[in-house]
């Protein structure tokens, strides 16, 4: 019977653990995720606990049956888990109308969250509170022939079990349930299993009762013997003081505190190793809870042979801080053990979740080992009667629970951001070791240690203990107690600084982690600046010119790739905007990141604008390193900088925006997810005015196909006229431009945005300097994004499939890098947007009075545009569109620029390798054998001996050689160990044929860097056009397609000239 009852708890704290995970996480939905929602919610959860623990304990002793009552508490808990999601559905009003009547006031505002989650929380809780003292008293006055020890013993063996009960549950919520089921059907099955236990439970109580009944009508000299397990009578006789039950009773209230900072920080940090996954925090919890339940199992077996418990539980808070600095000084090699493993060879995505958790458990598992003893060494100690079991049970959890609210606050306001990581780590460390001596200081036996009484020395008890006893006097106790202090804090002085560098390298992406490995001599960033917030760790890290801003380790924004993109976030709903050039619109921006965006949002004529971000670190090391690119937009009095949760300011916020745009960080990182939902996506639509924009930045790489398609269609079931565009040519990000009404893709409107002059410069900054160029980054219509996503389900916050699926893709992404490239390959069927336009141009007959004369822009023919559009196709490489807006062109009419895009294409079209293509200089006479004609005589380097000269004559004819025989491998290889420093002397021609050959050999990367330096002799290429032929083929093919067309423009302007001008006007420097 008693087994059932273990194996009954042992599954109630897995349903307990996933109610507050299910609860904690739908109130975070709605109050936000912030630290401070985060822990109201918890605090409150934690809170009804210690309430329910310590009412339970002080009436447990009136409670005729205590496995009754037990079950209807379970019963009560699932039927009210039953009512949470109604409930539930009209908190999200409820936080909007706290926000009406108190505003911004958040001390307030956070007392009403706390009342409201109390409302919604605290029955269930104290109910859940109530179960431990509850069994406690059961078991501990049920055949308890071993009296307190036997007692505390069953309250140890409940312990451990229920917290291995809240590993299960820990796995199943991660793992299984919510990533099948959803938050609400989830809710349903932690239901039925209380509901079940409780049923289990009644009809084991009824048969117990009959059993007892029995019992009493049962001779004694007819009852089995109970069996006597071994135990030391002195373990069994010991009684401790009344200080001692006190100080360890107090002890444990600290530990709990001190067990909860180290959790939060313990958890930061890994997040930072492992990533900000849903799976990674998930790991982390088992570690710890796995290291609870085991130390709190192996101590409750050894409990009766524990002599002194006292003295044990000081040197087990004296374990907990020497594996707490082993923990410390093991954290920063994390990244390092990483990559060892994925040196081993390619892993499977588990395999890589089974390599994380090892991680974590290294790093957690020897301290929560030690963590977990405390618990039954506490309850030994502080237990004082068998029927007080209940009672005692009741006040010690209440105590601790208590601490760990304690804790929870302090380490997200105070040790975070005050103290950091690491000296947060090391003030746990001290406060360890306070507990640790402190204990040992009053460890030693008193009077009344033992039922027939001892004294330290001469006692008939002591006579029988072994004449040596470890730390049996108390000057030996308090000279070691001392010790732990000062080794303590000398270890607190000098222990070695974590290598942040490495700590926050990111290589949770794997893709990094593997680059890492290929270039073994990889240099390390230079850290700017590094610091624990109180939502994420910030730091800024140093490339060369390239600085780069992270959060928790992940690359959120730099001044280098991704400029372009942040530019065009903050710009594209404004340009899009059909009367934000008239009337200045009002700007709500998700995320600071380094401020480019809302930098960009300022230099377009607005109204106001909202910044919402999370993090106030952010916006510090934004302003901070990123001023010269940014314009600094926090000092900017048109922009406000609110510190909160986007997805919360959107839920409380009454404001209209004609513009908002949404730029998070990844959607496989938890709590960003919940940016990339329907439900989220909604409450942005509310707050959008009837003609507003919204823009959603959605960061695709490392993420399947299945999941970009369910990404972009839960976008477009909210907001189905959606646009989607590339944030840069070959780029992995997309930017979502979204409206309440079907949105034209207005040529006229886009032009004006070119005429004022700041706009005009940020835009080329983004490198766009036309609106057709805006139009040539587009990949999806309204129309197209359906079919593209044609079966894709939703992501909502019920089910969260971005959150749990996101994260899988990133540790298997290379089973699905090739899906971005196939976006900017002829392969893509999509992009068609003709049938959008609208003020494109004069059609073939319309008279120029059909112009729109109100614009102020000169009017063209329908031809010319398409033209134009044509030739921004190109030069973002899509040359099948082109070639698609160059027919259209030529079948209404044509003209000049049609013409000069017809022989663009011609240009770009595929050549045969082994043909010589176009000319290297203007005196070749299209004879093979004189193809090299119009290169120079050999230049001969000066300062090289006779024999380096004769060698350079012979190697450079065999490259010739192998020039007019089409043989470009051969041609290379003379060449290929000539020091750069001959190549930098002898002048162009030698540029020209190495950059044609490399081209050739379909080397083009290596070509274009040979044909850039001819860019700076514009008499050179006068006479060698073909240079700027092979440079811009090169180009085109080495992804970089703007330069390559007006490389092979110019080309064409010195190919069709009769007379080569002096000059070369229109060619772009070298980059």
């Amino acid at each position: 019977m008693g087994l059932i009852v273990f194996l009954c708890f042992f599954l109630s704290g897995a349903s307990g653990l996933l109610f507050e995970v299910l609860w904690t996480r739908e109130l975070g939905l709605i109050f936000g995720s912030t630290t401070l929602a985060m822990s109201t919610v918890l605090s409150v959860f934690m809170g009804g606990l210690a309430l329910g623990s310590y009412l339970c304990g002080r009436a447990v002793k009136r409670i005729q049956r205590p496995l009754r009552a037990y079950a209807l508490v379970e019963a009560g808990v699932g039927l009210y888990a039953l009512s949470v999601p109604l409930t539930l559905s009209y908190y999200p009003a409820l936080n909007s109308l706290m926000w009406r009547v108190v505003g911004d006031h958040y001390p307030v505002l956070s007392l009403l969250r706390f009342l409201a989650t109390a409302l919604l929380l605290l029955l269930p809780t104290t109910l859940m509170g109530a179960t431990l003292p509850l069994l406690s008293q059961y078991l501990s006055t049920r055949k308890n022939p071993r009296g307190v020890l036997g007692a505390s013993v069953q309250i140890g063996a409940l312990f451990a079990l229920n917290t291995a009960g809240a590993v299960l549950g820990t796995f199943l919520s991660g793992f299984q349930l919510l990533p099948r089921l959803g938050i609400s059907h989830t809710n349903y099955v932690g239901a039925a299993v209380n509901l079940t236990l409780a049923g289990i439970i009644l009809l084991l109580e009824r048969r117990i009762l009959r059993q007892d009944q029995a019992a009493k009508n049962t001779p004694e000299s007819d009852q089995e013997p109970i069996p006597q397990r071994a135990e030391s009578t002195a373990a069994q006789r010991y009684i401790p003081s009344q200080n001692q039950r006190w100080a360890a009773v107090c002890a444990y209230a600290i530990s709990g505190a001190t067990a909860m900072v180290y959790q939060v920080l313990w958890t930061r940090a890994l997040a930072i190793v492992l990533g900000s996954s849903i799976y990674s925090f998930t790991l982390i919890l088992l570690a710890f809870l796995i290291g609870l339940a085991g130390g709190a199992a192996v101590v409750t077996r050894l409990l009766p042979r524990i002599e002194r418990p006292v003295l044990v539980l000081a040197l087990v808070h004296g374990l907990t801080l020497l594996t707490a600095g082993y923990s410390y000084l093991t954290i920063d090699r994390l990244p390092e053990l990483f990559l060892i493993i994925l040196r081993g060879g390619s892993f499977s995505v588990d395999e890589l979740l089974i390599a994380q958790f090892v991680l974590a458990a290294l790093a957690m598992l020897p301290a929560t080992l030690a963590m977990g003893a405390v618990m039954p060494l506490t309850m030994r100690i502080y237990t004082a009667t068998v029927d007080g079991a209940g009672r005692d049970v009741g006040v010690a959890y209440a105590l601790n629970t208590m601490g760990a609210i304690v804790g929870s606050f302090a380490a997200g306001f105070v040790v975070l951001p005050v103290l950091g990581l690491q000296r947060g780590l090391l003030m746990c460390s001290a406060m360890t070791a306070g507990l640790s001596a402190l204990l040992l200081w009053i460890a030693e036996p008193t009077q009344d240690s033992f039922a027939e009484g001892t004294t330290e020395e001469g006692s008939e008890e002591a006579s029988t203990l072994p004449r040596r006893v470890f730390l049996k006097s108390a000057r030996s106790r308090r000279v070691f107690a001392l010790g732990i202090v000062g080794a303590t804090v000398l270890f607190m002085q000098f222990s070695p600084r974590w290598n942040l560098s490495h700590f926050s390298a990111g290589l949770f992406r794997i893709s990094i982690a593997k680059s890492i490995i290929y270039l073994e001599n990889r240099v390390m960033p230079q850290l700017l600046y590094y610091k624990d917030g109180t939502a994420t760790t910030v730091s800024v890290e140093q490339w060369g010119k390239t600085t780069a801003l992270k959060n928790n380790g992940k690359v959120d924004a730099s001044n280098g790739d991704d400029m372009g993109t942040q530019i065009m976030v903050g710009l594209m709903p404004l340009l899009f905007h059909p009367t934000a050039l008239q009337t200045p619109p009002r700007v709500a921006v998700v995320g600071y990141g380094s401020g480019v965006t809302v930098g960009a949002v300022t230099q377009f004529p607005i109204g106001h604008a909202d910044v919402i971000e999370l993090e106030p670190a952010v916006v510090e090391a934004g302003d901070r390193f990123f001023a010269q690119v940014s314009h600094l937009p926090s000092q900017n009095p048109q922009v406000q900088v609110l510190i909160g949760d986007g997805r919360n300011f959107m839920t409380q916020s009454q404001s209209k925006y004609d513009v908002i745009v949404s730029e998070p960080s990844n959607p496989w990182i938890t709590g960003v997810s919940n940016l990339f939902t329907t439900d989220y996506w909604k409450l942005a639509k509310s707050r959008l005015a009837e003609d507003g924009i919204f823009c959603q930045w959605a960061q695709l790489y490392e993420l399947s196909q299945p999941n970009i398609k369910t990404l972009l269609r839960s976008f477009a079931s909210v907001f189905p006229h959606t646009y989607v565009f590339a944030a840069e040519h070959l780029s992995s990000d997309v930017i979502l431009v979204a409206s309440h009404k079907p949105l034209s893709l207005d040529l006229l409107r886009l032009r004006a945005n070119f005429r004022i002059p700041k706009l005009k410069a940020e835009l080329h900054r983004a490198q766009i300097d036309s609106a057709e160029e805006i139009l040539a980054d587009l990949l999806l219509t309204p129309d197209e994004l359906w079919a593209f996503t044609t079966g894709a389900v939703l992501n909502t916050d019920d089910n969260a499939r971005i959150e749990f699926a996101a994260p899988r893709d990133l540790l298997g992404y290379m089973r699905h890098e090739s899906s971005i490239p196939k976006v900017y390959s002829n392969e893509w069927p999509y992009g068609h947007f003709e049938r959008y336009l609208t003020h494109h141009g004069l059609p073939f007959d319309a008279p120029p009075s059909w112009w729109k004369e109100e614009a102020g822009l000169p009017f063209e023919r329908r031809s010319v545009v398409y033209a134009r559009l044509g030739r921004a196709m190109l030069s973002h490489a899509k040359r099948d569109a082109a070639a698609r807006l160059y027919v259209r062109s030529m079948g209404i009419g044509g003209g000049a620029e049609a013409d000069e895009l017809g022989k663009l294409l011609t240009m770009f079209t595929q050549r045969d390798a082994g043909e010589h293509e176009e000319s290297l200089s203007r005196d070749w006479d299209g004879q093979d054998e004189h193809f090299a004609q119009g290169l120079g005589p050999l230049v001969i380097p000066p300062d090289v001996s006779p024999a380096d000269a004769a060698r350079i004559k012979k190697e450079y004819a065999t490259a010739l050689q192998g020039l007019i025989e089409r043989r470009w491998i051969i041609g290379l290889r003379a060449l290929r160990e000539w020091p750069m420093q001959w190549v930098n002397q002898m002048g162009p021609d030698l540029r020209l044929l190495l950059g044609y050959m490399l081209y050739k050999a379909d080397l083009v990367d290596d070509a274009t860097e040979h044909l850039t330096e001819l860019l700076d002799n514009p008499k050179y290429l006068q006479q060698h056009p073909g240079a700027l032929y092979y440079l811009a083929r090169s180009e085109f093919v080495n992804g970089e397609p703007r330069r390559a067309v007006l490389h092979m423009t110019e080309y064409l302007r010195l190919r069709d000239e009769q007379v080569a001008p002096v000059g070369a006007a229109g060619m772009t420097p070298k980059p």
